[in-house]
């Protein structure tokens, strides 16, 4: 799963944890429940990526620039949209209710699947897990 690269997954494992108790801590002060969750991403952001690119480029020789051309890019683009209207229902109806965004989730979870289709194709999936997928048309019969 990590290419050959155990230790150093494992070392920036742990930095990414360092890091998220960190920025949890500082930003839970600042903002509440929403910093801690925030930390999370930040953490992925400022460790995670960066150093799973590092591990992909020395272990496939893929570059960073490659990883988006070809596997990164196709999924932004298409998702781009999706993300911000999640951001804006959420941001929008949760100083309401935190529970008025909820029902929402499921809908906007089934948007993304049908937004993302034709990039199914492309994924190694499981023989048991294509023919479902096909039956409910994410993936080509």
């Amino acid at each position: 799963a990590t290419l050959g690269m155990r230790v150093q997954a494992g070392w920036a494992t742990l930095v990414q944890g360092v890091v998220h108790l960190g920025l949890a801590v500082l930003l839970g002060r600042a903002l509440g429940l929403a910093g801690v969750a925030l930390a999370g991403a930040a953490s992925a952001f400022l460790v995670a990526y960066p150093g799973g690119v590092w591990m992909l480029e020395r272990t496939t020789g893929l570059t960073h620039a490659e990883l988006w051309r070809e596997a990164l890019g196709p999924w932004a683009v298409r998702g781009v949209l999706l993300l911000l209207l999640g951001v804006v229902v959420g941001a929008g109806l949760y100083p309401v209710s935190p529970w008025l965004p909820l029902p929402l989730a499921p809908v906007l979870g089934v948007l993304y699947l049908w937004a993302m289709r034709p990039l199914f194709a492309a994924i190694p999936l499981p023989e048991r897990i294509r023919p479902l997928l096909a039956r409910i048309r994410l993936v080509p019969g």
